[in-house]
Parts: C-alpha cells; structure tokens; sequence
C-alpha cells in the first residue's frame, strides 16, 4: 500500500534538513520525492524539494524568503536560486502563494503553502486548482500597478534599477491582459513604468486621481537631465504616452492623468463597473448629468482636449 502525502513530505524532510543539498541521488530520498511527486502530481524532483521546505515551515505558520529556505537546507542562498523555477512552477499550480504582493525582488519575496494544500494534504486529498485560486487572492492589475509604485516610491531604488524590474515584472505577468495590451502600442519601458504609476494614482482616488507632474517625475528619475527632457515630451506632447491618447494634461500642465481611451485599456472588463453607474436616466437627469461634469474639476476648459473629452463623456452617460 503506497504512502500518503504527508508521509511522504515527513520522509523527505528528515533527509533534506540540512542537508546542504547533497546526496540528493540517494536511493531512499530518490523514493521519497518521487512519491511526492506522484500523490501531488508535481513536474519535478526541483518542485518536490523546495515544497517540501515550505510545507515543514507553512506548517510551523511561517512563511519564507529564499534565505529562510536556504536555511533550512543549510546552505548558501546561491544554491537556492537553481530552484527559483521550481517555486514559480509551484506557484503557477497554486500550490503555495506570495504572502507579500508587494514586493517583486525574488530574494525578498515571502511564501507560504496555502491553509487549503495543508488540509488536503493532511486529509490526503489531492489539492484542486480551482479551489485553491478561489481560497486565495490573486496578484492582478491593481497588485501589479501598486507594486510599480512601490518601486517609484522607495527612493534606494534609482531610475535604471526600477526599469530592470519593472521589466522583469511584466516578463513574469506576460500573459496579464494589461501587460500585453500596452506593451503592443507602447514599445518604451520607461513610458509603461510612466502608465502604471498613473493607473495607481488613478485607482487610489476611486477614479478621480491625478498624477502631479512635476513629483511623479521627481520620483522616478533621479538625474535632472532626463528627468527636464521626459517632461519636454510630455509638455510638447511628443511622449509615447500621448502620442497613443493614453493619458493628457491637465489646462495648467500641472497633473497627468488617464485619458478615457487609457482608462479602457487600464479597467478592461471593469471599466463598466467602475466609478459611478449612469442607468435609468431620463432626459432631465441627463443634463443634469452632463450640466455636473461641465462644471466641475473633470472638465478641464485649458485643455486643448476639453471638448474631445466632453464628447467622450456625453457618449459614456448616454
């Protein structure tokens, strides 16, 4: 009668604590993380080593960083890094989270097996996909945007430090419906750093938020020279950003903010739902709706835009 998974998971980690990683060939090891592999369906013995770890300290409540999980082997975090692609593929069969969404430094990230995995584990049930994802939250849009800004707003972090990861993170998220799209009609990096740090302004003020030009600027370039030459672009409306109508100025070329075609491709299926809900309106209602926006901070009579925009936001609440 073959083990179950935990017995097996027990097993392997009474040979892989500190075990420095050696002796990983070894007939009776190599049987216990095969079985791992077999009861949870795992791709690899790379995938069955690293669950291991994360299961003896999500058990213990704990989650871990790359250095906890070196630890735990007893050795450098260098030899960890092998086995980086083994925990994205764990984290792909939501098979253990990211505790921490806001952090895209992988030797800094947390992880942690999910309550649902342990459970079925210990039931011996294999754990389904479907309802892990349900159970646990998962990194979108919004994470995405916010954790650009977390980037923009930590000031150790330089101009060409925040692209490289920035880089990095959309390479990890190809297949995010936001990624792709803006990726397709906007080829410079720094412009789509620019984008997401204004779609979080945007979505913090629940839609009304505005980017002040001259800060968000400050934050992310740090030498003054690109910094007056990205904001000559954007003042002459020659950045990449406007060249797609994906964001305007506001009349005293003060704030940056998303322009309804940018906001579209930013909300995506969301868009509907987003902000304020114009149903059931009558003829009066409506003016009285569009009478709201002429005069108030949206309508921007400065901005060349203005009746542009008036137009898109007749056709949004009609």
């Amino acid at each position: 009668m073959e083990k179950t998974s935990i017995q097996y998971i027990k097993a392997a980690a009474s040979k892989l604590r500190d075990s420095k990683l050696q002796r990983l060939g070894g007939k009776e090891v190599t049987a216990f993380l095969e079985g791992i592999m077999r009861t949870l369906e795992l791709g690899d013995k790379g995938e069955a080593i690293i669950f291991t770890a994360l299961f003896d300290r999500s058990c213990a409540g704990r989650s871990s960083d790359l250095d906890d999980i070196a630890h735990y082997f007893g050795c450098p975090q260098l030899e960890i890094m092998e086995y980086v692609p083994s925990l994205k593929s764990l984290l792909k069969k939501d098979l253990v989270v990211q505790t921490d969404l806001s952090e895209c430094r992988i030797g800094r990230q947390n992880f942690m097996v999910t309550n649902y995995v342990i459970g079925c584990i210990l039931e011996n049930k294999k754990p389904e996909s479907r309802q892990a994802r349900i159970l646990e939250k998962k990194f979108d849009k919004y994470d995405f945007c916010k954790l650009v800004d977390s980037m923009v707003q930590d000031s150790d972090i330089t101009a060409e430090a925040l692209f490289q990861q920035v880089e990095s993170l959309e390479r990890d998220n190809r297949d995010m419906p936001l990624v792709k799209e803006l990726k397709a009609i906007v080829h410079e990096l720094p412009a789509r750093a620019l984008f997401y740090e204004v779609c979080n302004d945007f979505f913090m003020c629940d839609g009304n938020g505005r980017s002040d030009l001259t800060d968000t600027l400050k934050d992310i370039y740090e030498a003054y020279g690109v910094r007056f030459s990205e904001r000559k672009s954007l003042l002459e409306g020659s950045h990449p950003l406007l060249k797609t109508d994906l964001v305007e100025l506001s009349g005293n070329k003060e704030d940056i903010l998303l322009s309804l075609h940018g906001q579209r491709l930013f909300l995506g299926e969301d868009f509907g739902v987003f902000g304020k809900q114009y149903i059931g309106l009558n003829r009066y209602s409506f003016a009285k709706e569009v009478k709201k926006f002429v005069h108030g901070k949206e309508h921007d009579i400065d901005n060349p835009q203005a009746m542009k925009r008036l137009a898109e936001k007749i056709q949004l609440v009609d």
